[in-house]
């Protein structure tokens, strides 16, 4: 080696040089005649084997939904759950979607929920119902929470031909908390009440009644609630851990907070399109911010008021709709609730009423099973198994075992 070095000390730098572009061009010349020989079929597939890559996805042993733990141990519920977590991983451009819109929405869903002591896992059904956007369904369910219009009169939101608070964000969000507190008043469940939101509080009961279960998880349901508190697992898994399923984006990808002043209109509105021209913003602007609005006009409902968010004029034509540059009288994300507070009513200013729970003991008997005894008492093997504690299926005669009803 040291013989090769001195040698090569001896050839002038020139000739060093101009030898290695000649072996340069020649390395070049013999990578293009290989290329020009091998198949493009097989250069593809070569290439889409190294480079493709689609993942098995984990699902957390200790999954929650409201705090409520999730029976990811049996299988039928976990298979469901990872159905659900292939489908919207890999959904990209709808789940990126969701992770923009979020920015915008999730604080309203948030102090809301929170307001109405309804958990906080609840704003991922907004996500699944409506991808944080006002559609309208199939069947005719409307706005971010898919109200029917029989359901949103029932919980309170005005819907006229002028008028449609199904559209209003806030307002749906907390006609959705009240339909929460019936629900869980219903099952003592927040698991039942989420599932109820998608099949109704009678037709979920009907399912319990029929099958002698309580428990969401070990009903037998129509495809659509069978896949829709796993849905929102998926999504509240997802969306708690972006990077961890592949998701990246910077704070200026996600869709700003919407902010504007707020003016309460009591008198009619002959003309919503001159209205947005006087605030110096189009109606187009004015729509945006008030997706409730339905008509060019509006005669209104007597003795109400309505709030009517106007956006700065000034604002929107540098391009943004940025947090920290309106004047004091303009809404930040933590006030924009000011405009919309808890309706009062004689139904949501009662306490939440609980179903009251019998606790009964009984005495394991000579043959008796988990299975014959859950049948007795119309519960499930699983709740008996939760509230006794129990590590497996196996009891013993004269055990006593807590039963809840």
């Amino acid at each position: 080696m040291k013989t090769l070095f001195a040698q090569l000390k001896k050839i002038p730098a020139n000739k060093i040089f101009a030898t290695a572009c000649l072996l340069l061009v020649m390395g070049f010349l013999v990578n293009l005649f290989v290329c020009s020989t091998t198949n493009d079929d097989d250069l593809w597939k070569q290439n889409f084997r190294n480079d493709y890559r689609i993942y098995a996805l984990p699902i957390d042993d200790n999954l929650t939904f409201a705090t409520e733990p999730v029976p990811t141990k049996d299988f039928e519920v976990y298979e469901r759950i990872d159905r659900e977590l292939l489908v919207n991983v890999y959904w990209q451009s709808s789940t990126m979607q969701s992770f923009k819109l979020a920015n915008r929405w999730f604080p309203i869903y948030e102090k809301i929920l929170k307001e109405e002591g309804i958990p906080d896992d609840f704003k991922y059904l907004a996500v699944i119902e409506s991808g944080l956007r006002n559609v309208t369904s199939s069947a005719n369910a409307v706005g971010h929470w898919q109200f029917l219009e029989t359901t949103g009169r029932q919980y309170g939101l005005e819907i006229t031909d002028e008028v449609d608070e199904r559209y209003d964000p806030a307002k749906s969000t907390r006609a959705a908390c009240h339909y929460f507190k019936d629900a869980y008043a219903q099952f003592g469940s927040w698991t039942a009440a989420a599932a109820a939101y998608n099949m109704g509080i009678g037709g979920l009961r009907r399912k319990m009644n029929e099958q002698r279960q309580t428990n969401y998880y070990n009903l037998q349901l129509v495809l659509e609630t069978a896949r829709y508190v796993p849905r929102i697992l998926a999504m509240k898994t997802i969306m708690k851990n972006p990077k961890r399923h592949g998701y990246h984006f910077r704070k200026k990808d996600v869709y700003q907070t919407l902010t504007a002043k707020a003016l309460g209109i009591e008198t009619p509105i002959d003309n919503w399109a001159d209205f947005a021209i006087g605030q110096g913003i189009s109606f187009k602007h004015l729509k945006a911010f008030n997706p409730w609005i339905q008509s060019l006009s509006l005669r209104g409902s007597k003795g109400k008021t309505y709030t009517v968010l106007v956006p700065d004029a000034k604002q929107l034509e540098k391009g943004g709709l940025g947090v920290n540059v309106f004047e004091e009288d303009f809404f930040r994300p933590d006030s924009l609730f000011e405009a919309f507070p808890p309706v009062q009513t004689k139904e949501n200013t009662k306490p939440l009423s609980l179903p009251k729970i019998k606790i009964t003991e009984h005495k394991v008997q000579k043959r008796e099973t988990l299975l014959s005894i859950s049948v007795l008492y119309g519960v499930s093997v699983d709740d008996l198994v939760l509230w006794n504690g129990l590590k497996d299926l196996n009891i013993k005669k004269g055990q006593v075992l807590i039963i809840k009803q």
